[in-house]
């Protein structure tokens, strides 16, 4: 790589306008915007006319969403879903994670199907280049030019394929990242509801409390009421023979009214013993919703840990990825040394023609 930036030859490219794409990319809030603006940018660092960045459906591994085209035009602003089983080559670059390279023939008619359906008037070879990371297919990356005779070489694609793999893990990346904003949103929500939760429990215990006061002062009222009558009915006997039918009348009243009170506060209490129940039915209700909430966050909580860790890991390895390709754009300015680049596994996925030449690589293909 070469900070030497040049538009339509050779694989030299813009490192630093390179990594602020791909930066932007895992650093946005939300990912389809930021690829609309990276569109535009990988058009120019790639010296593209046209850089159409589509993404696999969630739902549908058979199609495509188009979510950035460079330039943009009217077919951008409806995010067109291309199916798949309608391009056979789309789907044969998509399933086998090769590039292809189609030109227009006869053969070859649904490339137009294709440039309409993007909004566009030309119709001229397209790089079809696959965005993979770690052996899945994220989506397909569509470059062309609006010079009907524009070809491109095998080492142009190679490069298109570097990057493509670098673009791929940037928008794997910030999902990632994106998802871990979810889950702390969901944690932070499922945090307050607990605390409702709590607070409801709270506040119903303290009614419960309040009502089996209540009940208990009401019985005790009873009680004082049932010995009042009790010594009513005992003085009306043991005085029976000297008190006159007025006196027992008097006293036969207060009877029964102590009597009615009495009833009344019975039928008090049972009201407020049922209230008491429900509301003992609704504690134990919410306990249990309590528990599950406090079991899901748990769940949530590791899942969170797992991502911050793992997103920490992923921001060493970009991090390492950058000196990598830092000091790969500053060998390349020594004409003396060539460039291979390999993944993980040691399997060679690119090698520019200095070092074909200086290891007498063959001609095409050399991955793996």
């Amino acid at each position: 790589l070469s900070t030497t930036k040049q538009p339509r030859k050779g694989l030299a490219l813009d490192v630093d306008a390179l990594q602020s794409v791909l930066q932007n990319i895992e650093s946005a809030r939300e990912l389809e915007p930021s690829l609309i603006v990276a569109s535009s940018k990988l058009a120019d660092v790639l010296g593209t006319d046209i850089c159409a960045v589509t993404l696999t459906a969630d739902s549908d591994t058979l199609a495509v969403d188009v979510v950035a085209l460079h330039p943009p035009n009217a077919a951008q602003l409806e995010a067109p879903v291309i199916p798949l089983t309608a391009y056979p080559t789309l789907a044969e670059v998509h399933m086998g994670q090769q590039p292809q390279v189609t030109k227009p023939s006869s053969q070859t008619r649904w490339l137009a199907e294709l440039y309409d359906q993007l909004g566009i008037d030309t119709v001229s070879p397209m790089s079809i280049v696959p965005l993979v990371h770690k052996g899945k297919t994220v989506g397909l990356l569509l470059l062309s030019s609006f010079d009907r005779r524009r070809m491109w070489s095998e080492e142009e694609v190679d490069t298109h394929r570097f990057i493509a793999g670098m673009v791929a893990t940037s928008i794997v990346r910030a999902r990632a990242r994106t998802q871990d904003t979810s889950l702390l949103n969901r944690l932070r929500g499922q945090d307050t509801e607990r605390q409702k939760l709590e607070a409801v429990l709270d506040q119903t215990q303290t009614e419960v409390e309040r009502l089996n006061s209540r009940i208990t002062v009401l019985v005790q009222e009873i009680k004082n009421r049932d010995k009042e009558i009790l010594q009513l009915n005992h003085e009306l006997e043991s005085n029976s023979d000297g008190t006159s039918g007025a006196a027992v009348n008097i006293w036969q009243e207060e009877v029964q009214t102590m009597a009615q009170e009495r009833e009344a506060l019975q039928s008090k209490a049972r009201e407020l013993s049922r209230d008491r129940d429900v509301l003992i039915k609704e504690r134990s209700y919410l306990t249990g919703e309590l528990s599950d909430v406090k079991a899901e966050l748990e769940i949530v909580t590791e899942a969170r840990n797992f991502l911050q860790a793992q997103t920490t890991t992923l921001q060493d390895k970009l991090t390492t990825a950058e000196k990598v390709l830092s000091n790969a754009g500053d060998a390349q300015t020594n004409t003396n040394g060539g460039l291979i680049i390999v993944n993980e596994d040691g399997q060679i996925t690119m090698a520019d023609p200095v070092a074909r030449k200086l290891l007498r690589l063959p001609e095409g293909d050399v991955l793996g």
